[in-house]
């Protein structure tokens, strides 16, 4: 056992979170790493009630588990909401990169996520996109049939954002495929759809358009010759409105 000390990480870490199985230990590294330790004694949810909690300590192996030598250097600091928030992006950027550590030494096998899971978390909001960008940028460059994933992640972003306005514009029920680079056709069903913008724009079809249905309001009291509680929508295969 203490010839596995060897294996142990000494450094500076923030308590971030107590899960279930364990205590997320979080290092100051560039990328980051996420170590999941267990207390020796008393629990770290009584060590540590707030957290977040900066901490200088060494993480050691024990059977297949990581727990510290028992000694920490305690620094008082405030962590304020923007703090926090990059913690918890640094804890997200972590779990992509390596996932929660449980055991020392580490795994070099089970560190290495794969390239689509990298380019699915760098595009999953628009602060992760702007930050990101040179890494999004460098993976596509890297690995060119990444770039079919990346126009469909941003469909799917953009998506949800024209299917609001379709909506408001009474097109819900319809399905759009979108392409990046075409405004194309649309249809009551998404097949119907893909072919019309298919025949309409061949290399715009297939992975690189995404269909997406718009969105369905529920109308209180009849207007319009609709009965309370039907669906606004509209009929047969409509263009794309100019917003798009």
């Amino acid at each position: 056992m203490v010839a596995s000390w060897q294996h142990g990480v000494h450094g500076q870490f923030d308590v971030l979170r107590h899960l279930q199985r364990y205590t997320v230990f979080l290092d100051v590294h560039d990328p980051p790493k996420a170590y999941g330790v267990l207390a020796l004694q008393d629990d770290f949810a009584d060590l540590f009630p707030q957290v977040p909690r900066f901490i200088d300590t060494m993480l050691l192996p024990f059977h297949h588990h990581i727990t510290y030598d028992g000694q920490c250097q305690y620094y008082n600091l405030v962590f304020g909401r923007g703090i926090t928030r990059r913690l918890n992006e640094s804890y997200q950027r972590a779990q992509v990169h390596s996932g929660i550590i449980p055991s020392l030494p580490v795994a070099a096998q089970a560190v290495t996520p794969s390239e689509e899971e990298q380019l699915k978390w760098y595009l999953r909001n628009v602060r992760h996109r702007e930050m990101y960008r040179d890494e999004i940028l460098a993976l596509i460059q890297h690995n060119r049939a990444l770039e079919t994933l990346y126009h469909q992640e941003m469909g799917r972003v953009h998506a949800r954002t024209y299917s609001g306005q379709l909506r408001d514009r009474g097109l819900s029920g319809v399905w759009f495929p979108y392409s990046k680079a075409y405004r194309l056709p649309a249809g009551r069903r998404p097949r119907r759809s893909s072919r019309r913008s298919s025949a309409l724009s061949p290399s715009t079809s297939g992975p690189l358009s995404i269909p997406f249905k718009g969105k369905s309001q529920r109308i209180v009291g009849a207007q319009s010759g609709q009965k309370p509680g039907e669906t606004r929508g509209a009929t047969g295969v409509v263009p794309v409105p100019s917003c798009l």
